[in-house]
């Protein structure tokens, strides 16, 4: 995803950066990054909560989703006995990457054109799939291993009481990786249609998707992966898509770190600049409300939730966001090392430095939700 909005001499829409994977039916002036930041604005809140958790899903191919029909109804308790596939609770509570865990030269999108700067293998997979969990604990304020309730993947109460009133709603996940969200929303919403988009060719055009298509549309963490210049016009397809009545959820972290202390503004005001070069945005989450309402004539019933995240700090899930963070900095050593003139062991130690500040800074992530609906 990412140019504006075109269609073909044929008139059908052209399949952009991503192909559908279908067959879930039933089967199937601009802040400074690197300033800290020592308010929070009315409406947010910082989550430092006791020891959470989160749910457990099978083993899946990277950009394949597969989720069937027969599959067995998951109970709550039992989508929680761990954090990523085949991974047990007590060994993902030990999860904490060092460079020992992260392979150097790693692998990325083989895709032209391509500004995706994160890398595309099995480490960066656990990291997303761990960072889910993250993200669902945050936006849901439970306890990190609460198992009290299901639907805790989707932010919008009422996207939850469509879905679960809809005989056949039709779901599409924008940026699904290995379609770990969607699997997890699946087992909720067993008889929803689901579809996953992803990175997978440089024919960055449109959705091949008609107009009107899906009850719900969800995208996250996708924008360092399309440049600032196209957010809005990114945004419009997801509404093209969307059936009037229709929600659209989208959920950011963004790229830089709050109360950072020394060796973490130095890496912050780094990656601030790169990003900019590439033409992306580090403060996608804070930036993330100014892009909807660019479209705001189109829509109804909008609601904005900001989360402050601890960094290393504070319980098992700021433990856990530190590790996150940290996995996500040694994810961009192979290019960010060259642009900051460090050798890979300087940088290796610059990250275990930023990691080891973190706790007396009282560092933060910032993450924002935005839902809205489609005028009917």
């Amino acid at each position: 995803m990412g140019n504006k909005a075109s269609k073909s001499s044929s008139g059908k829409h052209q399949s952009r950066s991503a192909s559908i994977t279908a067959g879930l039916n039933n089967t199937h002036e601009e802040p400074k990054a690197y300033q800290p930041a020592n308010r929070i604005e009315s409406g947010t809140e910082t989550i430092s909560d006791e020891n959470g958790n989160s749910g457990n899903m099978n083993s899946i191919n990277n950009r394949s989703v597969n989720t069937s029909g027969t599959e067995r109804q998951t109970t709550s308790i039992e989508s929680m006995r761990s954090y990523y596939s085949g991974v047990d609770r007590a060994e993902a509570k030990r999860w904490n990457p060092t460079t020992r865990h992260i392979t150097t030269r790693r692998g990325y999108h083989n895709i032209h054109n391509s500004e995706y700067v994160l890398p595309a293998d099995a480490d960066e997979q656990t990291r997303l799939n761990v960072q889910h969990f993250i993200f669902r604990a945050a936006f849901e304020q439970l306890s990190y291993w609460a198992v009290s309730f299901l639907f805790t993947d989707i932010i919008c109460p009422a996207v939850r009481t469509l879905l679960l009133e809809s005989r056949r709603p039709k779901i599409l996940d924008v940026g699904c990786a290995s379609g770990f969200w969607l699997r997890c929303v699946k087992r909720d919403f067993q008889f929803a249609e689901c579809y996953g988009v992803d990175i997978l060719s440089s024919n960055t055009q449109n959705l091949d998707v008609e107009d009107s298509t899906f009850d719900f549309v969800h995208q996250r963490a996708v924008g360092l992966g399309i440049p600032s210049s196209q957010s809005v016009s990114v945004l419009k397809e997801l509404m093209r898509v969307t059936k009037p009545g229709g929600w659209i959820e989208l959920v950011e972290l963004d790229s830089v770190l709050y109360n950072p202390g020394p060796f973490s503004t130095m890496f912050i005001a780094s990656l601030y600049d790169s990003l900019q070069e590439r033409g992306l945005n580090s403060l996608n989450a804070t930036d993330l409300t100014w892009c909807v309402q660019q479209v705001a004539k189109n829509t109804m019933n909008q609601e904005t939730i900001t989360r402050h995240i601890p960094v290393g700090w504070g319980s098992e899930l700021g433990r856990l966001n530190g590790a996150n963070v940290k996995a996500f900095m040694l994810g961009m050593e192979d290019w960010l090392h060259k642009t900051m003139q460090l050798s890979r062991e300087e940088y290796r130690n610059l990250v275990e430095d930023c990691s080891m500040e973190w706790a007396d800074q009282k560092t933060f992530a910032q993450t924002t939700a935005v839902y809205f609906q489609m005028k009917k």
